[in-house]
């Protein structure tokens, strides 16, 4: 999994290569994100990435949140 400043997460096949899925829900740019040990949940939080340095202070709301990752996140299917 992959997110940033777009504030879009998109999901991966490793092994075959590929975009699995593009979640593009997110109105701020995603500053962390990281998958949980057993796979199926992702912790974000949202916020200024600074990619706009100090004009981006106080422009988008900080939030954190949390996905659960679904059976069609896991695997790309051809």
């Amino acid at each position: 999994m992959t997110a940033g400043s777009d504030g879009a997460m998109h999901f991966w096949d490793y092994e075959a290569k590929n975009k699995i899925k593009t979640l593009n829900y997110l109105e701020s740019p995603i500053s962390v994100a990281r998958v949980n040990s057993s796979g199926d949940m992702v912790a974000y939080a949202l916020g200024n990435d600074w990619h706009l340095g100090e004009e981006g202070i106080g422009k988008w709301p900080v939030k954190i949140g949390v996905h659960f990752i679904t059976e069609n996140e896991i695997k790309y299917n051809k």
